[in-house]
Formats: C-alpha cells, structure tokens, sequence
C-alpha cells in the first residue's frame, strides 16, 4: 500500500472522459454473455453510440496495457500483489478516480473480446483460427 500511495503523482492535464468509459463498459457488460449469441437488432445501438470517438489513442493504449497486464497474470499462475503494483505503476499519473474507471474499462475490454469470441467460434473462421491459437479459458472451473 506505501508504494502505491508513494507513486500516486496524478497529472492535471491528463482528461479522462469517465462518464464515456463508464457508459462504455456498462454497454460491453450488458450486451456480453458468454452463452448467449449476439441480437444485431439490439447490439446495433453500441455501434451508433459516439463514445469512443471521445476516447484519445494514447488513452485507448493505457486501457490495452492494463488489460494486458490483466489477462497475462490474471490466468491463476500470477502474484496478484506483482499484478496489482504493475497496473498501479501504469496508471501513476491519473487520479485515484481515473485509475478505477481505466481499470474497470480494461476488465470489460477483456471480457467482451472472450464473449465476442466465444459466442463467433464456431460459425465465424476468422474466430475458430483465434480459439485454436490461443485457447478461450474454462470459465466453468472457477
């Protein structure tokens, strides 16, 4: 906790739309099962949405960073203090409110690209060669 506190130095001039990434994630959230297949009817609405046209590149990069960190040490084998230092340590320079958001926003990523996935693999190609190269988790064990 001391090296958290110690390194948390939020930069002013760094802009989080948080209302943007929040509705975004609650969209991704609620639209993502695993079991269910996709309704264009409805999910259409999340391509109409303008959101992430108010989320900047070099956001988007931290959003992925942290979702990479996530999901290469999250698979069970990880140190979860290592993993939580590492995404404090990418997110230093934002306010405690950003690091939430950011991190709740790298979390959704991550699971709507596994839903995405699991719901397309076995009629969409492009999907199949993906599970077959790396593998969906077993989400059932745990």
């Amino acid at each position: 906790m001391q090296q958290i506190l110690a390194g948390h130095s939020p930069d002013a001039s760094l802009l989080v739309d948080e209302n943007a990434l929040l509705t975004m994630a609650q969209d991704i959230l609620s639209k993502a099962t695993p079991t269910l297949p996709l309704d264009p009817k409805t999910d259409s609405e999340i391509l109409e949405d303008d959101h992430q046209q108010r989320i900047s590149e070099a956001l988007a990069l931290t959003i992925h960073k942290i979702g990479c960190e996530l999901s290469c040490n999250c698979s069970g084998k990880g140190d979860v203090k290592a993993i939580a230092l590492a995404v404090f340590n990418a997110l230093v320079k934002y306010s405690w409110e950003d690091k939430v958001v950011l991190a709740l926003s790298a979390f959704t990523v991550n699971y709507g690209e596994f839903c995405l996935l699991s719901q397309l693999h076995a009629t969409n190609p492009l999907a199949k060669y993906v599970v077959q190269l790396n593998p969906l988790p077993d989400i059932s064990e745990r």
